[in-house]
């Protein structure tokens, strides 16, 4: 399902298209049609199967989840699956006035392509957040897609094929490749971004809010570091703590030990130093 087709170089969205004529595909330049019914959102498909057009595999999801980008976005600022023809690439939604590009993502997707899409955006100097489908990700096992993600701009969504549902971040602890935690879902403002370096942060947050305060450049109000820059040391304590007991057991059970050992070795030398007081 696509939302924009070519007519004469010029971009008609589906909504103004006509379901007779047929239009060119701005990415594969194959032909495309218009349809839409009683509860089907008008779209283009494309009249033969090109593989290789990833316009052409786009789900209800992932259709419904740009538009849901869209409309909280201020009017006439965003631009839905916007052509960068110097990279090659067609943007989900492009946030002009912000330089701000959206990718959903609703299939499997290589580490390879998404370093590769991160940084073509990059390189023009666009800002690229992932929104990752929660049918597909936010699982136990992480991709190295995903992983690469995790480092750089992404977040979840909700959104079903009726379009309901939303956009979210969450707190987690990840160990190698494996989600050992994953805390609720934290609805998200796209609408605010703001800039991570207005952000002040303590060497006491939570080690996975701190990996994003250093290695993202812009938020989202109502996002994890947001949250964690609006909350109290203590809800800080209770993240640290969870990080701490999810991500290594091992070293839990050792610092356990220690503490057991300490306390049979204090309690052995009290014994000791009593009985050879002079």
């Amino acid at each position: 399902m696509q939302w924009v087709a070519l007519e004469e170089n010029n971009r008609i969205t589906a909504g103004k298209a006509v379901k007779s004529a047929q239009y060119l595909c701005p990415e594969c330049f194959c032909p495309v049609r218009m349809r839409s019914g009683p509860h089907r959102r008008p779209h283009y498909y494309h009249v033969s199967k090109n593989s290789l057009c990833r316009q052409q595999g786009k789900t209800a999801f992932h259709f419904e989840t740009q538009l849901a980008i869209l409309k909280a976005l201020p009017k006439d600022e965003a631009i839905l699956e916007f052509s960068f023809p110097s990279i090659h690439r067609i943007a989900d939604v492009y946030w002009a006035t912000k330089n701000i590009v959206f990718e959903v993502q609703c299939s499997n997707i290589s580490y390879k392509e998404v370093k590769k899409r991160t940084e073509d955006y990059a390189s023009l100097g666009l800002h690229v957040i992932w929104i990752l489908h929660d049918r597909r990700y936010n699982k136990m096992r992480l991709s190295s897609a995903e992983l690469f993600l995790t480092e750089h701009q992404c977040y979840y969504t909700s959104i079903d094929a009726k379009g309901v549902g939303s956009i979210y971040d969450q707190f987690n602890v990840i160990s190698g490749a494996k989600r050992v935690f994953k805390g609720i879902k934290m609805p998200i403002e796209i609408s605010s971004p703001y800039e991570m370096k207005q952000i002040l942060c303590s060497a006491d947050w939570p080690k996975d809010a701190l990996s994003r305060k250093n290695l993202r450049s812009i938020g989202f109000q109502g996002d994890l570091v947001d949250r964690v820059f609006n909350s109290s040391a203590t809800t800080w304590e209770s993240m640290r703590f969870l990080e701490l007991r999810k991500r290594d057991p091992l070293a839990k059970k050792i610092k356990a030990g220690w503490f057991f050992l300490k306390g049979i070795y204090s309690s052995l030398l009290h014994a000791f130093l009593e009985k050879n007081a002079i």
